[in-house]
């Protein structure tokens, strides 16, 4: 009796290994590897923000723009003649498109990003830029900017602080 439903178990394990069908194919992969079109001044970008007074955001909202530069050195437009520039960095939790701060006292606040002309950059999203031969200045603007509930409680907390953006510059 055993050996009979051990039969068709057999039959039916030596079909499924004989049915099924195997492929190969080869990819090919190729590229190019070529320099960056620019070159980047400076590893690290500082910006002094300087002192603000919290009434003065209470009255404002936020301060204004503190201008920077990212200076692209040695532009060789072979390649490319555009650069898309993305910002990011940690977020603050109540103002989800602009960087938190860092400080033992400090809340209530965070830092915007803006062209001189007031566009805000949006973290995490791209600006496209036009480049020239040799080299090129991008000139854009931080600011402080309060948090909404502690702009209408008035429980802006002072202190110094800090905050860290990345970007990455993407040629094209």
């Amino acid at each position: 009796m055993r050996l009979h439903s051990f039969k068709p178990a057999l039959l039916l394990a030596g079909i499924l290994i004989c049915s099924s069908s195997v492929f190969a194919a080869n990819m090919a992969f190729s590229g190019e590897l070529i320099e960056p079109a620019c070159s980047l001044d400076k590893d690290t970008i500082p910006v002094n923000m300087g002192m603000t007074y919290t009434q003065y955001l209470y009255k404002y909202q936020r301060t204004v723009g503190t201008p920077f530069e990212l200076l692209l050195k040695s532009c060789d437009l072979t390649h490319t003649n555009k650069v898309k520039i993305t910002f990011d960095g940690v977020r603050n939790a109540n103002l989800p498109t602009f960087l938190i701060v860092y400080g033992s006292t400090v809340r209530g606040v965070a830092i915007g990003l803006e062209t001189p002309t007031g566009q805000a950059l949006t973290l995490g999203s791209s600006e496209n830029y036009a480049l020239l031969a040799g080299n090129n200045v991008l000139k854009l603007n931080a600011y402080l900017q309060g948090e909404p509930n502690a702009l209408l409680n008035q429980t802006i907390r002072p202190g110094s602080f800090t905050s860290t953006a990345t970007f990455t510059l993407e040629y094209f």
